[in-house]
């Protein structure tokens, strides 16, 4: 009894409408998650790498990929995790989040290329004594700062044709640039539900 009324509610969590932002970090996360909170939103931005390093875990073991958060958020952001040696993008899990929960609307959020290497670059933050630049110099084993940002830009040039052909034709992506004057409107529009356009602001720019 107590494992059918298990699987009845997992079924029921995987039905929710999740709101997935899957874009990279440094173009706009901390300010999408404040827009959906202050809207009145459950959302979960990054959580200390916690949230994707949670994803990763339940890929590898077979479970639904956001169980653990999916009964306590709406909306996730910042799908980072990263230690003094590896960096980690959670966003590459969207195929199997839309396979899981078929309800999910995704938003691939972006900005100007050559200004999200640059925000990269300049990303003060800190791991273990490490920047992101920082780390990447030890991960690609280089101190050029020009062959990290072309790591950077194949990433993410390469994810976005992914992005392309996974989706297609289908409705449940948003593809915005966080510039856009009508970004409120617009993502208000896709979810389906009214945002409020005063709470939307660029925070931790670089």
């Amino acid at each position: 009894m107590f494992q059918q009324l298990f699987n009845k509610k997992t079924i029921d969590i995987r039905q929710k409408k999740l709101i997935v932002v899957i874009g990279f970090n440094k173009t706009g996360t901390t300010s999408i998650h404040r827009l959906f909170q202050s809207s009145g939103f459950k959302s979960v931005h990054w959580d200390e790498g916690k949230l994707t390093k949670k994803m990763f875990e339940n890929a590898m073991q077979a479970k639904p990929i956001l169980q653990g958060y999916d009964d306590k958020f709406d909306v996730f952001s910042d799908l980072v995790f990263r230690t003094d040696s590896y960096w980690c993008e959670g966003n590459a899990l969207y195929r199997q989040i839309e396979q899981q929960y078929p309800n999910a609307l995704f938003i691939y959020n972006y900005r100007e290329m050559d200004a999200w290497l640059e925000s990269r670059c300049k990303h003060a933050e800190q791991l273990e004594e490490q920047t992101i630049l920082e780390l990447h110099k030890k991960i690609l084993d280089t101190s050029d700062i020009e062959v990290i940002k072309k790591h950077w830009k194949t990433t993410r040039l390469n994810y976005e044709e992914e992005l392309k052909e996974y989706f297609g034709s289908k409705s449940n992506l948003l593809e915005i640039d966080i510039k856009d004057v009508k970004f409120v409107e617009k993502l208000s529009i896709f979810i389906q539900a009214n945002l409020n356009p005063e709470h939307w602001g660029l925070f931790n720019k670089t």
